[in-house]
C-alpha cells in the first residue's frame, strides 16, 4: 500500500501481525486503577504451543528508537513457562528484558530465566486465612474505620465474598519489619527484581461492600489524612529500597495521584525509590483524554517526564486487550518518551509468546534527534532512522504530508498523505 492512508484508533481490519485475532476493544471508560494479581499455582495441564525457530537474537542498539519488552507471566502465560523447551527458554531470554512472575511457582524456573521480577503487594493482607494468616495473628496490622471495623483495598469489592484484601497499616513498624523479612526470603530464593503492586498515593480504601471509607490513624485516633498516608507509603518504599539496594524495583502506582499539578515532594520520593514506574494500563488506558486535565494524555506524558527527571524509568503496559493498532499506539507512545531504558508490554500474550511474537517490538529507529514536539496537530519525535507520530485520544482527525517514504510496524509502505484519528499512532521507519 503506497499513498494515502488512514489509521484509526480502533478498527476491525486485517493487518499482517502473526497470530492476532482482531476483536473490538472493550468499553472501559473508567479512570485508571491498579489490578491485584494472584499467586500462580502449578498448572495441572499445558496448552499446545506452536513450534518456533527463534533464529539469532535481535540486536538492537542503545538508542531511544528501540525499546525493550516487559512480559507479565501470569496464569494465562503458564503454557509457555510450565515446561518450555530449551528453544522457548532461549527465545524468552533473548526477547524479554524483564518478566513479572509469581512465587513460589517460578522459583525453580529462575535457572532458565534469571531476570525475573517477583510480584508482591506490600499493602495487602489477604482476607483468606488459608492464604494469609497475618490477620488472625496480627489484627492490629490492619487499618480500621471509626467503628473499629477493618477496611479494605478497593479492588474486586461488592460481591458476596466482599473485598479480598485488607488494607495494611503501613505505619506499624512490626508490619514493615515482617514485610522486609518476606522480601528478604524472595531475594534468598534468587529473585533479582521486585514488582510492588498498589503503591497508591491516592485513596483506594473501602468497606467490605466496596463503599469509600476513611481509615483511622492508629497513631492519633483521628481520621488519617491523605498526606499522612502518602508519607507512610513513602517511608515504606524508601525502607525497602534501602534494605535491598541491588534489587530492580518497580512500583505499580496510580499515575494521576498528583495530576495535573505535579508538585508533591512525597510523590517524588516514591518515584525515586524504584527503577521503574509501572504504568499498568499504559498509553491505551480508556480513561485518558486529550489535553492536560487530571486524566489528560499530556498530563500522563508529563508524569513520565517527571519520572525520568528523578532518574527512574517507566513500563508502559498495554492492558486494552484490543486490536493491533492499540499495540502500535502504546509502542509509539513509549518511543515518544523513551529515555533509552524504558520498557513496553502488553496483556496480549498472543503477540509476545514464543511462536507468535510480533516483530513490531523489535523496531529500531536509531537515536533520537531530540525530544517530542507538537507538529501539525500531532505529537512527533524524530530519530536518525525514522519518526513516530501520535494523535492524542479524543483529538480531531489529522491529515499530514509525509516528507519521505516510510515503512510502518506491519511492513506497509507509506509515501504521501497519512491520516491519523484521535488515539491512533504510527511508528515509521525511513526507507
Amino acid at each position: 500500500m503506497v499513498g494515502v492512508a488512514v489509521i484509526a484508533a480502533v478498527a476491525a481490519v486485517t493487518v499482517p501481525i502473526a497470530a492476532i485475532v482482531l476483536r473490538p476493544s472493550p468499553d472501559d471508560s473508567a479512570t485508571p486503577t491498579t489490578a491485584v494479581a494472584d499467586t500462580a499455582p502449578e498448572p495441572t495441564a499445558t496448552t499446545t504451543r506452536p513450534s518456533i525457530d527463534p533464529g539469532a537474537p535481535v540486536e538492537r542498539c542503545c538508542g531511544e528508537g528501540s525499546i525493550d519488552l516487559f512480559v507479565v507471566a501470569d496464569r494465562d502465560f503458564d503454557p509457555w513457562t510450565v515446561d518450555p523447551t530449551e528453544t522457548e527458554q532461549r527465545f524468552m531470554r533473548d526477547n524479554y528484558d524483564q518478566m513479572m512472575v509469581f512465587a513460589p511457582y517460578f522459583d525453580k524456573r529462575l535457572e532458565w530465566f534469571p531476570n525475573a521480577s517477583v510480584y508482591l503487594d506490600p499493602i495487602a493482607i489477604y482476607a483468606n486465612a488459608d492464604r494469609d494468616d497475618r490477620f488472625d495473628d496480627h489484627p492490629d496490622w490492619v487499618l480500621r474505620d471509626a467503628n473499629d471495623v477493618p477496611v479494605y483495598i478497593d479492588f474486586a469489592c461488592g460481591g458476596p465474598e466482599g473485598c479480598p484484601q485488607y488494607l495494611a497499616d503501613v505505619t506499624n513498624a512490626d508490619f514493615r519489619a515482617d514485610l522486609i523479612s518476606r522480601i528478604g526470603d524472595l531475594v534468598e530464593r534468587g529473585y533479582t527484581g521486585l514488582v510492588l503492586d498498589d503503591v497508591n498515593l491516592a485513596w483506594r480504601v473501602s468497606d467490605r461492600g466496596g463503599n469509600d471509607v476513611v481509615p483511622i490513624d492508629p497513631r492519633t485516633g483521628a481520621e488519617m489524612t491523605l498526606t499522612d498516608w502518602q508519607e507512610a507509603m513513602a517511608i515504606l518504599v524508601e525502607e525497602i529500597r534501602a534494605e535491598f539496594p541491588s534489587l530492580v524495583i518497580s512500583h505499580n502506582a496510580l499515575w494521576f495521584a498528583d495530576s495535573p499539578s505535579f508538585d508533591n515532594p512525597i510523590i517524588d520520593r516514591q518515584i525515586a525509590a524504584a527503577e521503574y514506574y509501572f504504568l499498568e494500563r499504559g498509553a491505551t488506558d480508556r480513561g485518558l483524554v486529550a489535553g492536560s486535565s487530571k486524566f489528560g494524555f499530556r498530563s500522563f506524558l508529563e508524569l513520565i517526564d517527571r519520572v525520568h527527571t528523578a532518574g527512574s524509568n517507566v513500563v508502559l503496559f498495554d492492558k486494552s486487550d484490543g486490536t493491533p493498532l492499540d499495540q502500535v499506539f502504546n509502542l509509539a507512545t513509549g518511543l515518544l518518551v523513551n529515555n533509552g531504558d524504558d520498557l513496553v508490554g502488553t496483556a496480549r500474550d498472543d503477540v509476545v509468546a514464543p511462536g507468535s511474537f510480533w516483530a513490531g517490538f523489535n523496531v529500531d529507529l536509531g537515536d533520537a534527534v531530540g525530544d517530542r514536539y507538537d507538529w501539525n496537530g500531532l505529537l512527533r519525535r524524530d530519530f536518525t532512522g525514522g519518526i513516530v507520530l501520535v494523535a492524542e485520544p479524543g483529538a480531531e482527525t489529522t491529515t499530514i504530508d509525509l516528507d519521505g517514504e516510510y515503512v510502518d510496524s506491519f511492513g506497509t509502505v507509506f509515501d504521501g498523505e497519512l491520516t491519523l484519528e484521535g488515539g491512533a499512532a504510527a511508528v515509521l521507519r525511513a526507507r
